[in-house]
């Protein structure tokens, strides 16, 4: 059984908190051992995977926001968190917690794969968190990215949609996308076209930080994001020319010519456009780089020389017409040496010995991972059980 974890907050309180603790099923081991059920319990893989928790749908600003019972036993009042509206009843339930299978079968461990282990404070229970160091790496974490070695992982196209954070939807509702005057909002879809054969843009006009609405139990700064990601679905004219821009640099789709490019200001690479049927563009700087997707994939990468500076989030149409649908904004998590939540300095660097593995939660400001461990920041190989997948039909 899960013991619990007590935290002295900066004002005295007690909240148990910090671990993503899986609990074995009842049910035989299957596969003879070899894959093993288990269900999540906790917060500090939020909101990739998640323990029992309350959800809460707001019809208003259309989003969906979910807080572990292990932040808030009791019901919560039936209000967004992210536009103060009052919902109904019926906009909160009690959501089970997410099921999944420990592969024991691979014994191979990648950078940023999930792992299942015994915890370093108690071999009876089990975690879960994200591998970002491997043996022998000393690491370290600034302007809330994570460096091995004293170079900044810059995490796969797949890794980013796999963690990134939803900061904003365009629903028409509290609209934070300011338009210079060529672009006009139709329930969710943006039109945008020139103005007198000048570009037109549509700019977000808010600062982004790394707060997990989530988190009711945990107080503490937040610090502001750079690293972010602009996903929408685009509908263009043939001959149509649009940017996406972030601090760092742009990404230019161009149908009139069948061409995507990606400048940083100092380079630009480019490559053939398919075709201009609407499709899922998207464009972030997550861990100073570039990188233009489409439907999810990776189309070109440059380094960003600088993510901390440059426009905010803009989409601009230089000719024809670009009709926007589901315009989504958003951010990268953001690691901070020691979760500020737990009133804590860190001691880094962290060197990670020859056997073991540096892992982070991806809820940060709750997680206790290798940051936190009073015994090593490395997670020794003897702890690893596997990695864990959603369990689905079992």
């Amino acid at each position: 059984m899960l013991s619990e974890l007590h935290t002295i907050f900066r004002r005295g309180l007690l909240v148990a908190l910090g671990f993503a603790i899986l609990v074995i099923s009842g049910r035989t081991l299957l596969l003879l051992g070899m894959m093993q059920p288990v269900v999540v319990r906790g917060s500090s893989m939020a909101p990739t995977l998640e323990g029992e928790r309350w959800t809460i749908a707001c019809p208003h600003c259309q989003r969906t926001l979910t807080i572990g019972v292990d932040q808030l036993a009791s019901r919560p009042a039936p209000a967004c968190l992210i536009c103060g509206s009052l919902l109904a009843d019926e906009s909160l339930s009690l959501t089970p917690a997410d099921q999944l299978v420990i592969d024991r079968t691979d014994s191979r461990l990648d950078r940023w794969d999930r792992v299942v282990f015994h915890c370093p404070h108690d071999a009876l229970e089990l975690c879960i968190k994200r591998v970002w160091g491997l043996p022998g790496e000393v690491m370290t974490i600034a302007e809330g990215d994570v460096f091995a070695d004293g170079v900044r992982l810059a995490k796969p196209f797949s890794r980013q949609i796999e963690v990134r954070r939803l900061e904003h939807r365009s629903t028409g509702f509290r609209p934070r996308w300011q338009t210079d005057g060529g672009w006009r909002l139709d329930g969710d879809r943006w039109q945008g076209e020139p103005v007198e054969g000048k570009p037109s843009s549509l700019t977000y006009d808010a600062v982004v930080h790394d707060d997990h609405p989530g988190n009711v139990a945990v107080r503490r700064r937040f610090n502001q994001v750079n690293d972010l990601m602009i996903d929408v679905s685009a509908q263009t004219e043939p001959a149509a020319v649009w940017q996406l821009m972030l601090p760092g640099g742009h990404a230019t789709l161009d149908t009139r010519r069948g061409l995507a490019s990606i400048s940083n200001h100092q380079g630009e690479r480019q490559t053939p456009l398919a075709t201009s049927t609407p499709r899922r563009v998207q464009f972030s700087n997550f861990d100073h780089r570039l990188v233009v997707g489409i439907d999810g994939q990776e189309l070109l990468s440059l380094p960003a020389n600088d993510a901390a500076t440059g426009p905010p989030p803009t989409v601009r149409v230089l000719h024809g017409r670009v009709t926007l649908q589901d315009l989504s904004l958003y951010k990268d998590i953001y690691y901070e040496g020691v979760p500020l939540a737990w009133g804590a300095t860190g001691d880094q660097p962290w060197l990670i010995g020859p056997d073991e593995y540096f892992v982070l939660g991806d809820n940060q400001a709750v997680s206790v991972d290798s940051r936190r461990w009073e015994t090593t920041p490395g997670l020794p190989r003897r702890l690893i059980l596997g990695r864990p997948y959603r369990r689905q039909g079992w």
